[in-house]
């Protein structure tokens, strides 16, 4: 479970040349497309290993207590191996497809919700203060109603006090909005949204507060 798929490929060149044959290799790290599908695939098949693409949505904490869902693609025996070793850390899993790159392709769908949820919270906050009201007002008015989710609140509370110690980091998010927005062009789907919640975690990082928490995207939109 590593940052990008540079990290996940140095690992697995290090590691399966002294596997034995048919282990399997799991990857659940946010990768580009053409890691998860192509490049990591390549290198198992290179030393005899199996593969699955098991990406996993979330942090540190709900791994530590066994809350995440894992996004299982691989063909059947690499992906059923996949189940006993997901339950450690996953409330879930979810099995996608046969075809290794699909948990990618799900994973980097969830995370565009993710940070565009980060970043909406971001933006009504930022205006109710300047504005001379309490901020506390709009995750009071959302509560309970269409729009509502609890991601919702736990940045926004972030964003309220002002304290952004890090689940996932800016930097973090800066690299993943770049994911999404690749892997979006890719078939010609429109990435205007994503783009713009891109362009405000650059500007977030660039303003020193790549190593915070996302929620910190709300300096980027501070009077």
């Amino acid at each position: 479970m590593r940052r990008d798929g540079g990290s996940v490929a140095e690992v697995m060149t290090g590691a399966l040349p002294a596997a034995p044959d048919g282990v399997l290799s799991a990857q659940a790290g946010t990768v580009s497309l053409h890691d998860a599908s192509v490049r990591l695939p390549a290198l198992a098949s290179r030393s005899g290993a199996r593969y699955a693409d098991a990406p996993v949505p979330g942090t540190g904490q709900p791994a530590g207590e066994g809350r995440l869902v894992v996004l299982a693609a691989a063909p059947g025996p690499p992906r059923d191996l996949v189940m006993p070793l997901s339950g450690a850390i996953a409330a879930r899993t979810v099995r996608v497809s046969g075809r290794p790159g699909d948990g990618t392709r799900l994973k980097l769908a969830a995370n565009s919700r993710a940070g565009t949820i980060v970043a909406a919270a971001a933006q009504a906050i930022a205006p109710a203060q300047s504005l001379g009201l309490d901020p506390q007002v709009f995750p009071d008015t959302v509560r309970g109603g269409a729009v509502d989710t609890p991601f919702l609140h736990l940045k926004g509370q972030a964003i309220i006090a002002g304290e952004f110690p890090p689940s996932f980091t800016v930097d973090g998010a800066v690299k993943d909005t770049g994911l999404i927005a690749a892997a979006m062009r890719e078939p010609g789907t429109g990435v205007a949204l994503m783009d713009a919640v891109a362009r405000q975690f650059r500007k977030a990082a660039d303003g020193g507060h790549g190593g915070e928490d996302m929620a910190a995207i709300y300096q980027a939109f501070r009077a």
